[in-house]
């Protein structure tokens, strides 16, 4: 056939060769342009605010950067909805109606940004929609689907963001204390200012007097 090798060693085997050259490069081709036009249609959902079909789609193509931009964009909307979790009650509701795939999968992306101080506050609001969307039962019952990585296991994931919140929440705690060294400094800084000028103007009323 077209494009088909034979070669024989002295071990008396012969060997078929075929090739798939342009097969392959069909298949690469076929299989990029797919991606182009998912991240289009990502993109369109996203700029148009159809976020369910938005955050299924970015899970689907993990595309954990569009779905972290989408998730940043909702909770720092400056017009936020009245009693929403997120940011914006569609979202909420979006997040709160997941497969439980689709559950696994974001929790995935909730741990690897909750590790990075820059990202971790999207992931605390995201993770905090998510908790108080579901009942504790559910979560504890969502298994991985295929492989997900070494620490692919539900504990693994679990484990991992409980680790990295407390320790967010140790550096906030520390800032609120810091904070507070900060006001009783201005404070004592205002009494002093304070005194000093009371001595200033006594000093001066004196000098008149004398005068």
């Amino acid at each position: 056939t077209t494009g088909a090798l034979v070669s024989g060693g002295g071990d008396s085997v012969i060997t078929f060769w075929e090739d798939t050259t342009s097969t392959t490069l069909e298949a690469a081709t076929t299989a990029e342009t797919e991606r182009v036009e998912l991240a289009q249609k990502l993109q369109n959902y996203t700029y148009a605010g159809n976020y369910r079909e938005a955050i299924v789609l970015a899970l689907q193509m993990d595309q954990p950067a569009r779905l972290f931009s989408l998730f940043r964009s909702v909770v720092e909307t400056e017009n936020p909805d009245t009693d929403s979790l997120s940011g914006l009650i569609t979202v909420d509701e979006v997040l709160g109606s997941l497969a439980d795939e689709q559950l696994y999968k974001l929790l995935i992306r909730l741990r690897d940004w909750n590790t990075n101080v820059r990202t971790a506050p999207i992931a605390q609001k995201i993770l905090w929609t998510i908790v108080k969307s579901y009942p504790a039962s559910r979560l504890a019952s969502l298994r991985p689907q295929g492989k997900v990585g070494a620490k692919g296991s539900l504990k693994d994931v679990l484990d991992a963001i409980k680790v990295y919140s407390e320790r967010h929440y140790k550096r906030v705690e520390e800032l609120v204390d810091e904070s507070y060294l900060l006001d009783f400094t201005l404070k004592e800084m205002d009494e002093v200012a304070g005194e000093v000028k009371a001595i200033t103007n006594g000093t001066s009323q004196l000098g008149l007097e004398r005068d």
